[in-house]
């Protein structure tokens, strides 16, 4: 609701500019410009607007727009304004678009609005995470569940540096199970979820019983990664943990080395297998 002070706010700004000088060279000006984006305040920005450029970016190189999606007031006017004259997918220093900062803090209603606008198969510059890596890490079954409605294939570690090590450590430490498997189906994870290790090896190592379950499926069992496949990976693992007593994650990892053994060929010839094979009966 506009009041009588927001009124007399807007008449002293328009006549103040109408003798002042504000161009794209005036710290000052852009300043306050980026000061009413991020308080939503649209009135005052397209009063602005025509005498900055709509361009302007600070030495983080974040523009207007980045500024709408993460201020402490977003406002969806200002975001439909400014979205007319910038791009959703424009990186700052750190290679995040608007369209990923509306993920970052977890505004979904901007995320629904920009979505259209967005580029979802790939980060803005390599290195940075993919808009999936995003929705998975703030943890948010709407942001996937949305996500996915726009996304027609997954490919989460094309041009990244992601490691599946440390999604699947995510996913697991977060309790997120679930968005694991929403996400599994739409790709490969021998291929589409493979860096350094397949979606079911970082999951071996975790011994996480679930995690296996879901990625099972979708995985080449005997797929070998450094000279290890998934039912090694599990095995080593197990010898790093206190064998003196069985805990939760020691029947947990008990499983995976089952149900792994089920499915891999493991020879006496295959040295590993036998030396994982030697330690554990040595250990008992």
């Amino acid at each position: 609701m506009t009041t009588r002070r927001d009124i007399e706010h807007i008449k002293v700004l328009k006549i103040l500019l109408l003798f002042s000088h504000v161009h794209a060279a005036d710290s000052e000006g852009t300043r306050a410009l980026r000061q009413n984006v991020a308080a939503g305040n649209i009135r005052t920005v397209m009063i602005f607007l025509p005498h900055v450029s709509v361009h302007c970016r600070d030495n983080e190189r974040s523009t207007l727009l980045h500024y709408a999606v993460r201020g402490n007031s977003v406002d969806m006017e200002v975001v439909k304004f400014l979205l007319l004259y910038l791009s959703a997918n424009g990186p700052d220093r750190k290679g995040i678009s608007p369209f990923m900062w509306s993920i970052i803090h977890g505004n979904i209603q901007i995320m629904r609005f920009l979505l259209p606008f967005a580029s979802l198969h790939d980060p803005p510059c390599t290195g940075s995470r993919t808009p999936l890596i995003l929705c998975v890490y703030t943890n948010c079954a709407g942001m996937i569940d949305l996500f996915l409605q726009h996304y027609s294939w997954v490919n989460v570690t094309r041009h990244t540096s992601d490691s599946n090590l440390n999604l699947c450590h995510s996913i697991i430490t977060k309790g997120s199970i679930g968005i694991l498997g929403e996400i599994l189906p739409h790709g490969d994870p021998n291929h589409d979820f493979m860096t350094e290790y397949t979606m079911l090896h970082a999951s071996a190592w975790r011994a996480h019983w679930d995690a296996v379950k879901l990625t099972l499926p979708y995985s080449d069992t005997n797929a070998t990664v450094s000279g290890a496949t998934p039912f090694l990976h599990a095995a080593q693992n197990k010898l790093q943990d206190d064998l003196s007593m069985t805990t939760r994650l020691d029947t947990g990892c008990i499983k995976v080395l089952k149900v792994l053994l089920l499915f891999s060929h493991v020879h006496a010839i295959d040295s590993k297998g036998a030396t994982a094979l030697h330690l554990n009966v040595a250990a008992g």
